[in-house]
């Protein structure tokens, strides 16, 4: 993970919970956080060791931490245009499905980016098709997903179709929003 990650998860449980539950957590968990500089590259087992020691310390899942903390990186941290897979299911919420399967395909490879899967009708639904080694990420994602949906389409919703957790090879994530009717169509199209 980012240090970028591990900051805006100490500024969540700040402002959610007080410095006073940041320290507990801190404590707890016994990871190094000098280990981490400023928008560098950290090894995931220090998020993994906070977001394991915040839910001792707040009676929280694992899973429910991560999918706060996606919400709250896309709500609140990444905030701008933001990384290509935020920026590609904002512009596919707003219709332009050309431009967020371009952006998708530009994302380098080995990064894991989400596979946009348009089924059912063409503008009131879209699946995201995750693939990524790393644990807690899928609820991460979901979170991001939830956190870009209620800045860009609030009556979407997203459902965590399929896990790796529960066997499958990659996580799927299914976004469907309200139909707006035309007077002469039952299509669905964006507001």
């Amino acid at each position: 993970m980012y240090s970028s990650v591990d900051m805006a998860f100490c500024e969540m449980i700040c402002q959610r919970y007080g410095d006073g539950i940041w320290e507990r957590i801190k404590d707890r968990s016994g990871v190094d956080l000098s280990l981490c500089a400023v928008d560098k590259s950290c090894p995931d087992t220090i998020t993994c060791g906070l977001v394991g020691a915040a839910g001792v310390v707040l009676g929280l899942s694992e899973s429910d931490l991560f999918e706060a903390l996606g919400e709250y990186w896309a709500l609140h941290v990444n905030e701008g245009n933001g990384e290509v897979a935020t920026r590609a299911v904002r512009e596919a919420l707003s219709g332009d499905r050309a431009t967020a399967h371009a952006q998708n395909r530009d994302v380098v490879s080995h990064l894991g980016a989400p596979q946009f899967i348009d089924q059912g009708s063409p503008y009131c639904s879209m699946h995201v098709h995750y693939y990524t080694h790393r644990a807690g990420l899928g609820s991460f994602m979901k979170g991001r997903l939830q956190g870009v949906v209620k800045r860009y389409r609030p009556d979407a919703v997203v459902e965590w179709e399929a896990s790796t957790g529960s066997g499958s090879t990659h996580d799927v994530f299914a976004i469907h929003w309200t139909a707006v009717k035309q007077p002469s169509t039952a299509h669905c199209r964006m507001a």
